[in-house]
């Protein structure tokens, strides 16, 4: 079986695309991933075994130029692929435009998040003309979204609370498969004097950590979680995350403040992030809001990145957290709507830390990819009989 997958970036550091991509070429499928061009990598890469192939300008985010997309279908037709695998709204264009020219192609959506309930970001906004042409693309976006799923095959999403609302959404034609993005199991080597030598800290010192790709003001929550932090004894949080988005404005406001007990660190590399987090004490997870489903429905990778690593989760309220922190036993969820409650749940944890180590071990047993991959591989065993 040929698999072309589309993808909207340059692929150097999309993990969960990563894992499907390898699960595929090792199952003896021929893959090759069609993604963005960067002009700091080549335009061809043949790895192990799959390839790819950088060939799209960055005019495929601009939907005024939804036509341009049809130059890409000979180059990737010319390979005969059998499966058009999309990732997320802006290669689900493309995917369809490939199945209208080849009606016998699969095609599969693979939704990494609930676009159409998806909020702007308003903190990036100043220019009130900017934010009505921005809302209106993002509608247009929802309508092509949902007009182009028709075509779809087979979809994919991350959890399970996704998946019931896509099913709905997309008309019940087919059950989206659920595939989280989880780390394949790797036993990792904690530093308990790593960030504490690095940062000053004491030994006693006991260190939350939040690693993401970008943080925000207003956005993830953290704003509530330091200043619930700030008044606790030999607690440091420590916030790992790449500098573009809203970390500098992060970091401005925590000095405003005069808070001390909060920590920046540089995003790591993926194979840095077990042992890295391993060093650390409990993993947050801050996401709050009630109003936009994307955030209430989400399963942050996160979560299994802490569980991977071996540290117990402080995390919020939330369905899909829920099912995994409190079914496992892994930490504590907290209700931020109650003042001090991440405080509280923090205390908990470190109260009864050594309860957390036995649930962990047996759930990165269960929680990890070679688990995971068994239903992705069982989807595409299911094409073979089409």
């Amino acid at each position: 079986m040929t698999v072309a997958v589309l993808l909207d970036n340059p692929f150097t550091n999309d993990r969960r695309v990563l894992r499907e991509v390898e699960t595929l070429a090792e199952e003896g499928m021929d893959v090759s991933v069609y993604c963005v061009r960067d002009s700091r990598l080549p335009l061809v890469e043949n790895k192990e075994n799959y390839r790819i192939v950088r060939i799209f300008e960055h005019d495929i985010y601009d939907i005024k130029k939804n036509r341009r997309l049809k130059r890409y279908c000979p180059v990737i037709l010319e390979n005969r692929p059998s499966v058009i695998h999309c990732h997320d709204q802006h290669m689900l264009q493309l995917g369809k435009m490939l199945k209208k020219r080849s009606p016998d192609l699969i095609l599969v959506y693979d939704s990494h998040e609930l676009f159409h309930a998806w909020p702007l970001n308003l903190s990036r906004f100043n220019d009130p003309l900017l934010f009505v042409k921005s809302w209106v693309v993002r509608k247009l976006q929802v309508i092509r979204e949902k007009r182009n799923a028709r075509h779809a095959d087979a979809f994919i999403t991350v959890n399970g609370s996704i998946a019931a609302v896509l099913y709905r959404y997309f008309g019940k034609r087919h059950h989206p498969v659920v595939i989280r993005n989880i780390p394949a199991l790797a036993d990792f080597t904690p530093q308990p004097a790593y960030f504490r030598s690095m940062y000053g800290l004491k030994s006693d010192c006991r260190i939350l950590v939040f690693i993401g790709s970008a943080v925000y003001l207003k956005t993830l929550n953290l704003e509530q979680v330091i200043r619930e932090t700030a008044g606790m004894e030999h607690i440091a949080l420590l916030i790992i995350a790449g500098e573009q988005g809203g970390k500098a404005a992060l970091r401005q406001w925590v000095r405003a403040q005069g808070y001390s007990h909060v920590y920046f660190h540089d995003k790591l590399e993926p194979a840095a992030i077990g042992n890295a987090l391993a060093s650390c004490d409990v993993g947050l997870v801050p996401t709050w809001n009630k109003q936009d489903l994307s955030y209430w429905y989400a399963l942050d990778n996160k979560l299994f990145e802490y569980i991977m690593s071996g540290i117990p989760v402080l995390a919020t309220a939330q369905p899909e957290y829920k099912a995994v922190v409190e079914t496992y036993g892994l930490g504590v969820c907290v209700d931020p709507d109650k003042p001090g409650d991440y405080a509280r749940g923090l205390n908990q944890i470190l109260d009864q830390y050594e309860q957390y180590a036995a649930p962990l071990h047996r759930a990165r047993q269960v929680l990890n990819w070679e688990q995971e991959k068994e239903k992705l591989t069982g989807l595409y065993r299911q094409f073979h009989t089409r």
